[in-house]
């Protein structure tokens, strides 16, 4: 069961300072995760699209292979990351933990606050804090974060395993090969990686929107958001492949 808790240096009553700076290490991770993986995908997306496109990759296929894999390892050892259960290391459930047991970072003191980093009160704060849409959380009233990724135990489990067997060591009794890895990928599926990832994002975004503006989470609406961007980015390289590929 993945752990719900802080470790003990990170309980109830952080200060804001280092909260932030827990948050900046998970976003950093999501990121690094995110454009790994659209990346991933966009290139077997691309040369499975034509004749024309796989023929631009498979010229190129020893370069190719070393992408892919280096992308495949950066996705799965951030994810591996981002729900390590070592109680010394930084995570992703650690931190949903620390937000909803630290409602007073979330306040409407400390909102204001933060709109003041000078010391001096802008002439609209007084109407931004009035505005009935600036949320105010009370005790409990986030403990719902701690359940996002419960309907992906089993996948976040799995994924890990890839992270400890494949990635992070070579297990020599269960020989865990690359072949091995790709029999992982078909069990974890990667649209349930996508689907991870993509909720991880949500969420953070969630967190910082109530951070700096008090907006209430309401959880799904940026699951998207920056996704075909990355897909792009890797699509206009691609595209731009002359046809041999390199």
């Amino acid at each position: 069961m993945l752990p719900d808790r802080l470790s003990d240096d990170l309980e109830d009553g952080m200060d804001e300072q280092e909260y932030r700076h827990y948050y900046t290490i998970i976003r950093d991770d999501v990121y690094k995760a995110r454009c790994s993986f659209y990346t991933y995908s966009e290139i077997h997306a691309f040369a499975g699209a034509s004749p024309g496109n796989y023929e631009k990759i498979n010229r190129g296929a020893p370069f190719w292979e070393i992408i892919q894999y280096g992308l495949q390892e950066s996705f799965v050892v951030s994810l591996g990351r981002l729900f390590d259960r070592d109680d010394d290391s930084h995570s992703i459930t650690k931190l949903l933990s620390a937000t909803a047991d630290n409602p007073h970072i979330f306040s409407k003191a400390a909102l204001s606050r933060r709109k003041m980093p000078d010391g001096r009160m802008p002439d609209w704060l007084d109407a931004f804090m009035a505005d009935p849409d600036v949320w105010e959380p009370k005790a409990g009233e986030l403990d719902f974060l701690k359940g996002v990724f419960a309907q992906y135990i089993h996948k976040i489990e799995l994924v890990c395993r890839i992270r400890n067997k494949v990635f992070a060591h070579r297990d020599i009794a269960t020989h865990e090969t690359r072949q091995r890895f790709d029999e992982f990928v078909g069990q974890a599926q990667l649209a349930d990686i996508q689907s991870i990832l993509d909720d991880a994002y949500d969420v953070l975004e969630q967190i910082d929107m109530l951070y700096r503006d008090g907006v209430k989470p309401n959880l799904g609406c940026y699951r998207d958001r920056r996704s075909e961007e990355m897909r792009s980015e890797a699509r206009a390289v691609l595209t731009s492949l002359p046809q041999g590929g390199m």
